[in-house]
């Protein structure tokens, strides 16, 4: 039934469709509000060892982009750094504003596609010509960006728009030779889509095949290392630190 879930989802859905229901996911889980025992266990060790890393810079502005309900926000402020943080789902961003509103920070309602806006007319706009030491993608938001060149393209905006800065971000892994699926799985996703593909025709264009679908954190699309290197390459960064347990993670300068 899985197979039939996510086929059906992919070929019901556009991607403001897949934007939305991911985003509806989280907002219906209290761990990444306060008092969330997500949000209240503070920085992953993973995440404290990148930041302690000497190319992540001691002090400065810190931007946050798909900062949930405010997590890291609250952790990278108590570590002494000023901190602005965005978040495009409505419900989440009221947990960071409140988050912000509580401790200092400043909470602003973006997507990554406002960053990536070159006309100067989005939310964070303003941010564009503020100095900024460091961006840190928000904990697998990075996957939430469904397809390769949309990926590409909000790397690339954040070396344009502040091109210092060190980069920290997370994603999930895409194994490079991917156990295919079974006769019967290609049978069922074969013939849900057949069932499907009038609605499926109706939409512009084909979603990305490497996309997956969770049901505890929505639409992604992993990446393969390789992918990742050469992403960070064309952008114009060097890898520092690359670790692929227990996700995809590196820092980039």
């Amino acid at each position: 039934m899985t197979v039939v879930r996510d086929a059906a989802l992919f070929a019901l859905l556009d991607d403001a469709g897949q934007d939305g229901l991911t985003g509806w996911i989280y907002s219906r889980q209290a761990t990444y509000a306060p008092a969330g025992g997500l949000f209240e266990g503070g920085l992953f060790d993973w995440e404290r060892a990148l930041i302690a890393h000497p190319d992540f810079p001691r002090d400065g502005h810190v931007v946050l982009g798909g900062a949930g309900g405010g997590r890291e926000l609250r952790a990278l402020r108590d570590l002494g750094y000023r901190v602005t943080a965005f978040e495009p789902s409505e419900m989440l961003w009221r947990s960071l504003a409140q988050t912000a509103a509580d401790g200092g920070g400043v909470a602003i309602q973006a997507s990554y596609a406002d960053l990536v806006r070159a006309d100067r007319s989005g939310p964070l706009a303003t941010l564009f010509d503020e100095r900024v030491d460091a961006f840190v993608f928000g904990w697998g938001s990075f996957s939430h960006l469904l397809s390769l060149e949309a990926q590409r393209r909000a790397l690339h905006a954040v070396r344009q728009r502040w091109p210092r800065a060190v980069v920290l971000i997370s994603f999930l892994r895409r194994s490079d030779s991917p156990s295919p699926p079974s006769p019967g799985e290609r049978w069922l996703r074969g013939a849900t889509r057949w069932l499907l593909s009038p609605f499926d025709r109706a939409r512009e264009g084909s979603p990305d095949p490497s996309r997956q679908f969770f049901p505890h954190a929505g639409f992604v699309r992993p990446l393969s290392e390789d992918e990742f290197r050469a992403m960070a390459a064309a952008a114009g960064f060097q890898v520092a630190v690359y670790q692929s347990h227990p996700y995809g993670a590196a820092l980039l300068v």
